[in-house]
């Protein structure tokens, strides 16, 4: 059983009810901010709807390291990317931990990118989305693989280890993106799968499992609150410690220091400088025309892969070995059915 089991959206929602309420939860809190604000993007609204910003490092802004997660900040792009990193990589593990852990973990990582975000990010900063979740479940991957764990398959730590690298780069060269909420949410997820055990799959009926979901949902919700009654108005310690002994020094973590390089870098370059401030150019930026020309190939190896996996899909559909697949315990990954199909036409070629 692997993360590339052959499943339809119909199949999502059948087999995982924590991914599809949290789903639902990105989609009405996206809908919401066009009818009670103006939109994700607009600062007001972000912050009626929970985003966060380095002030909230208070008892009564800890709620917002995990409402932060369902406002998605940067618009419709924002919250289809948000929510395909979510339905790919959810489901599996709903599955291999169980409905109360996986609501735990997405929250809890979500919880630990705010905390990243409050202790590392400048005070001229905002930042919402589901990015620091969807990089704790991406850890959580990572755990899996480190401590070799049997639910991972050989398929599924490949395109963990691809992926890995496609959002660093993503995430330390593309202006606007919060380093510190998608770090906090991976390191965070690492740790949690090294100190939990995943366990068999569980046949249970699926509004069990989603009550079990709302139920954590709502118990960790109301466990963010207990420092603010306790404590009203009162910082958060370890935080301020934090930002007082880092200072300026690791303030690029929300401000993208090594994408604002490369962009000056090549405003120059294009502006037409003497031959000398070329060569600087090129001695000062080598790395950051390495990385542009990886990040191309990883975008031609993303799409590449895409393409190839759908028409697998348009392939096996409707055959033999998807149906057959359909009726076993576990569905087989698109790979495997798609070797499958063409031995099968080597096979009949050769007869």
């Amino acid at each position: 059983m692997g993360i590339f089991d052959l499943e339809s959206m119909k199949d999502v929602v059948k087999r995982s009810p924590a991914t599809t309420l949290f789903v639902v939860l990105l989609i009405v809190s996206f809908l919401a901010s066009y009818i009670w604000g103006n939109g994700p993007t607009d600062f007001q609204t972000a912050r009626l709807f929970g985003s966060i910003i380095p002030s909230d490092a208070i008892t009564d802004g800890l709620i917002r390291t995990i409402t932060y997660t369902f406002h998605q900040i940067g618009g419709p792009i924002h919250l289809l990317m948000n929510l395909g990193a979510i339905l790919v990589t959810g489901p599996f593990l709903e599955r291999v931990y169980g409905p109360i852990k996986y609501t735990a973990f997405f929250l809890v990582t979500g919880m630990f990118g705010g905390l990243f975000v409050l202790m590392f990010t400048d005070v001229n900063t905002i930042v919402g989305g589901a990015s620091g979740s969807g990089y704790g479940l991406m850890g959580l991957y990572v755990g899996l693989i480190l401590k070799k764990d049997p639910w991972i398959d050989q398929t599924t730590r490949n395109w963990v280890w691809n992926m890995l690298w496609v959002n660093m780069v993503w995430t330390f060269f593309i202006p606007g993106i919060s380093i510190a909420g998608h770090m906090g949410g991976l390191i965070s997820g690492i740790i949690i799968a090294a100190i939990f055990k995943t366990h068999q799959e569980v046949d249970e009926r699926w509004i069990t499992s989603f009550i079990k979901s709302v139920i954590t949902f709502i118990g960790i919700v109301i466990m963010t609150y207990i420092p603010k009654i306790l404590y009203p108005n009162t910082a958060l310690p370890f935080v301020q410690d934090i930002r007082y002994k880092t200072g300026n020094e690791i303030m690029y973590l929300s401000s993208n220091y090594y994408s604002d390089k490369l962009i000056y870098n090549l405003d120059r370059l294009l502006a037409g400088q003497s031959q000398k401030q070329f060569l600087g150019f090129v001695n000062g930026s080598i790395i950051e025309i390495i990385i542009s020309i990886l990040l191309i190939w990883i975008i031609c190896w993303i799409i590449k892969t895409f393409l190839t996996s759908w028409k697998l899909r348009g392939l096996i559909k409707n055959g033999y070995y998807y149906k057959q697949a359909k009726k076993t315990k576990y569905n087989q990954t698109i790979i495997q059915l798609g070797q499958d199909v063409v031995r099968e036409y080597k096979q009949k070629k050769i007869k």
